[in-house]
């Protein structure tokens, strides 16, 4: 994991635009500048994000106030990465670095920026939102005179080398009275204030950087790749709906240069174009892995596996065991009382060795094979078999003993003779 460092205020330049709502004035984006050591930044609000407009901003409101930044460092935005800002930086001077593709986390100063300044602007009450862009200098002032939590000092002390005197100085009346002295014993105690300032800055913003680089390495996965390894890279080409769109391109890339200690930028290059190189981010990466001949599955078999194949030709003592003069199928009469052995001592046949379908084990030869007997016929031995007790679903009395449609019963046997006008 690298990191975006600075020694001293105005060495390193962080730029980006955050985008809000719009305002009565038709204002709707935000160019932040933040200065990398001393974090003080500046927000002007604009109508666009072309280069013409972030150039100007640059140079109103930060080049003639505050001096010319060594580098500037910005993502690759299409109004940082223009030819207007690469001649801007050529005629004073001035570094441009940029972030890895598709990683904001690269630019991370101005990022956390855009957050707190959200949260800050979102306290503002609702008939205050559409007029954001007046509250945008008081955000601005109450966070570069607060203590920074990575330097320990507040922005405004860092850039300016003195404490800002703020409306509560004067309600509590803490405002120093000026003490007579010379210049040059000012400028003493001024530099001696502010090499211990920057001393212990640095020393938090190396710790700060750590602690980072500690708990981004605890949630890394990713394996190292080497010189010369085939990767594939995240595709963010697809627009509108793409939740089922592969995430990696179909094309391979070659890693050119590993990143240096700490780092994870590579260098790759598609594999058929070495000339073609870009820097990216290893979280954008996947290592490509060879497909070997062994666990290939081959188009006569679906799963690439054999073993029940080889199973079953090593089964050849498997067969079935038919008697040669199959015994006549035997019906059993309702009124006859079924007898299991019977019928058991059939269906084992005179072998006595069944298995489970009907295959068995044995050391003889098998009989040739018969087709199978006809199976036997299940007779009920119910005396009332066939029969309904309740055909027409008569009601009954409850307790009352089933009796069958056919059974005697001598009330419907008068009843019905009765009915004879016949006889």
């Amino acid at each position: 994991m690298g990191h975006l460092l600075a020694s001293r205020p105005n060495e390193v330049l962080a730029i980006d635009f955050t985008m809000l709502e719009p305002t009565s004035k038709g204002l709707e984006n935000v160019l932040v500048m933040t200065d990398v050591f001393s974090k003080y930044t500046l927000a002007v609000p604009t109508r666009d994000q072309r280069a013409s407009t972030a150039a100007q901003v640059l140079v109103r409101e930060w080049f003639f106030k505050f001096g010319i930044p060594v580098r500037i460092h910005s993502d690759q935005g299409r109004s940082f990465e223009s030819l207007l800002i690469q001649q801007l930086c050529h005629l004073y001077g001035i570094e441009k670095s940029r972030t890895t593709p598709y990683h904001p986390a690269g630019n991370g100063q101005c990022e956390r920026f855009n957050r707190t300044l959200h949260d800050l602007l979102r306290t503002l009450p609702p008939s205050r939102k559409r007029d954001w862009s007046s509250c945008l200098p008081h955000v601005l002032y109450a966070y570069n005179t607060t203590p920074h939590q990575a330097t320990g000092e507040s922005p405004f002390f860092l850039m300016f080398g003195q404490e800002p005197r703020l409306p509560v100085d004067f309600l509590l009346g803490r405002v120093q009275e000026p003490v007579a002295g010379n210049v040059h014993d000012w400028i003493q105690e001024h530099q001696a204030r502010l090499q211990v300032a920057f001393e212990g800055a640095r020393e938090r913003l190396r710790v700060a950087a750590e602690r980072r680089k500690s708990y981004h390495d605890q949630r890394v996965q990713h394996a190292p790749l080497k010189v010369g390894q085939l990767v594939w890279l995240r595709d963010f080409t697809p627009r509108g709906r793409h939740k089922i769109h592969d995430l990696y391109g179909p094309v391979k890339y070659k890693v050119l240069r590993e990143p240096s200690e700490g780092g994870s930028v590579y260098t790759i290059a598609p594999a058929t174009d070495l000339a073609k190189t870009r820097n990216v981010n290893r979280i954008l990466l996947k290592a490509v892995v060879e497909e070997s001949g062994e666990g290939a599955i081959g188009p006569s078999s679906p799963f690439g596996d054999h073993r029940f194949e080889d199973e079953m030709s090593g089964d050849e003592d498997m067969y079935v065991l038919v008697s040669s003069n199959p015994p006549a199928p035997t019906v059993v009469q309702a009124n006859q009382p079924f007898q299991s052995g019977d019928l058991l001592s059939q269906l084992l046949g005179p072998s006595g060795i069944v298995t489970h379908g009907g295959v068995a084990s044995s050391g003889q030869s098998p009989g040739p094979f018969r087709a199978e007997s006809e199976p036997v016929l299940r007779r009920s031995v119910r005396t009332t078999a066939g029969q309904h007790s309740n055909i027409n679903r008569l009601p009954r009395p409850a307790g009352e003993a089933p009796q069958a449609v056919n059974s005697p019963d001598p009330t419907a046997n008068s009843i019905f003779v009765l009915f004879r006008p016949w006889n």
